[in-house]
């Protein structure tokens, strides 16, 4: 072979590498599932089919793969159906994942007889990205949720926070497609509610390879902070009419109210920290007045206050209403100024505690709360002129006569020169 031919071979050789190293370092656009159920190019709905809630309800899953790992991958839908009637939501999908889902919904009623035209587009994190045309075809089908979930009941579920954990909270049959092999697959919807971190899904085959799926409590409840739930059970390859509808998810929207039980302490709404006791107080008078209400939002009882803390010497001087929370002065402004001369600030505990009402609510815990108040006696009162602590008291006038020249004879003279004083006996 010449030296020509080495050449030009050599030359050729490099370039289909060079060739191929870009089409690597290019990669591969994303590709939607056409061959299997992911994706669909003409989607009957049926018009009856409700819409739930403000994200919509799940009408396909759908999946799309990457070769090349570039994900996860982002999900758009364009055209004049797209966002006002059909939404697209990606589900979760891990970095490096040959495939990500993502769920198209349903976000206003159909109408029966129309069709509405959306552009499908996947982008992975290259930037490369595929695009499909996607029609739904409202059909005059007249789909029940009874058709899919024999079971199913439209009401609300009522759970007492104080379930355990592990405790199943709703069941639900749901019916198999008979055009499908494998058995339907349930799951939480998490873009309505954070709701996969509550509660679980178990789905065990029953006869018919239908399925009984279970949810089931995965963290205690607690009415004070979240007392509904909004549940979406979504379940790919269950049962539909397929002549008039041919999705492959079907979703239930179940409610659970969290109902409320006695185990909160009662809550200080009012509570001063700190309290001038003006110079002029008197015994009985009203300094403060403190309010609390019971933790227990959802089945709340009355509030009894008292001071029940016999170690703290301030109790005898303070009294407090025990329905209104009223914090009076108990004796004098006196006695309590010499007692407290020593503190700056006198600390009064106070406790609110439920009213029961029944046997078994003694049987709850931590149902009384105690809070700290602080008086201080207002300055002006210690620059105040001493006064006699009784108010029966009498004027009576008393002489005093003195000599002006006390070395005159005769000294002093009863009547001369006299000054008058008074002088306040007790009767």
């Amino acid at each position: 072979m010449s030296p020509g031919w080495k050449r030009e071979g050599g030359i050729f050789f490099l370039f289909l590498l060079l060739m191929c190293s870009v089409r690597r370092t290019e990669g591969r656009p994303p590709e939607f599932d056409i061959y299997g159920s992911g994706y669909r190019r003409v989607l009957l709905i049926p018009a009856s089919t409700p819409v739930a809630g403000p994200e919509g309800t799940p009408i396909l899953r759908i999946m799309a793969q990457d070769f090349d790992g570039d994900t996860p991958l982002e999900f758009s839908l364009t055209g004049r159906s797209a966002n006002n009637i059909l939404s697209v939501k990606p589900m979760p999908c891990l970095k490096g994942a040959r495939y990500c889902e993502a769920d198209l919904r349903l976000m206003r009623q159909l109408e029966a007889g129309r069709n509405y035209d959306a552009i499908l587009r996947v982008q992975d994190t290259r930037g490369e990205s595929r695009e499909v045309d996607l029609r739904v075809n409202a059909t005059k089908g007249n789909y029940t949720l009874r058709d899919t979930f024999p079971n199913y009941r439209n009401a609300p579920v009522l759970v007492p926070e104080d379930v355990a954990v592990g405790t199943v909270v709703y069941s639900v049959i749901v019916n198999k497609d008979p055009e499908l092999r494998g058995s339907p697959d349930c799951s939480l919807d998490t873009q309505t509610e954070e709701s996969g971190k509550a509660f679980t899904v178990s789905q065990p085959s029953i006869a018919g390879e239908n399925l009984n799926v279970s949810i089931a409590l995965a963290k205690p409840l607690d009415f004070e902070t979240r007392s509904l739930y909004h549940l979406t059970l979504v379940c790919k390859d269950a049962y539909v009419e397929r002549k008039v509808d041919n999705r492959n998810v079907v979703s239930l929207d179940v409610i659970l109210v969290v109902v409320d039980v006695q185990d909160t302490p009662p809550v200080f709404l009012n509570a001063p920290p700190l309290t001038i006791i003006p110079s002029n107080a008197a015994k009985g008078d009203t300094l403060t007045q403190v309010k609390a209400v019971d933790g227990d939002r959802g089945s709340s009882r009355a509030i009894r206050y008292s001071l029940r803390r016999s170690d703290n010497p301030w109790v005898s001087y303070f009294s407090v209403d025990e329905e209104s929370g009223k914090v009076m002065l108990s004796r004098s402004l006196a006695e309590l100024a010499e007692a407290g001369k020593e503190r700056l600030v006198l600390e009064l505990p106070v406790m609110a505690e439920e009213r029961v009402t029944s046997a078994s609510d003694f049987a709850t815990s931590d149902q009384a709360t105690i809070v700290n108040i602080g008086f201080h006696i207002d300055e002006a009162f210690s620059n105040l002129p001493p006064s006699f602590s009784s108010d029966k008291s009498v004027s009576v006038p008393i002489l005093f006569a003195f000599d002006p020249n006390p070395s005159s004879e005769g000294g002093r003279r009863e009547g001369e020169d006299s000054r008058e004083m008074h002088r306040e006996d007790a009767l």
